[in-house]
């Protein structure tokens, strides 16, 4: 029964969302500082660069975690740092539409 209702994530998939929530606060974190400081087009452009490659990457991440959140407590962790992620992604996009609306 336990067998049944435990179904840990693959380690290989927990190192690879590890590695990528790593590097998308730091992405995140930095594009949200330059478009903070953003009086210059050069700035802003490498903001949404690092935007862009952290949104891409964020799909295939919850899909590797999704389907052992409720099975797994490490998996559970990850998809509780994927759910910070998501709120600093708004925070990116929300400054972006204050940009853009200057």
């Amino acid at each position: 029964m336990m067998r049944e209702t435990f179904k840990p994530m693959p380690s290989s998939d927990r190192e690879a969302v590890e590695r990528y929530i790593e590097r998308a606060m730091e992405q995140l974190d930095t594009a949200y500082r330059e478009l903070s400081s953003a009086d210059q087009l050069r700035s802003i452009m490498d903001a949404i660069q690092r935007f862009r490659r952290v949104v891409a990457e964020f799909q295939d991440a919850i899909n590797k975690v999704q389907p052992y959140a409720t099975t797994d407590t490490e998996a559970a962790k990850l998809a509780v740092k994927l759910g910070m992620i998501a709120y600093a992604i708004q925070l990116v996009q929300q400054r972006l539409a204050e940009i853009q609306a200057a």
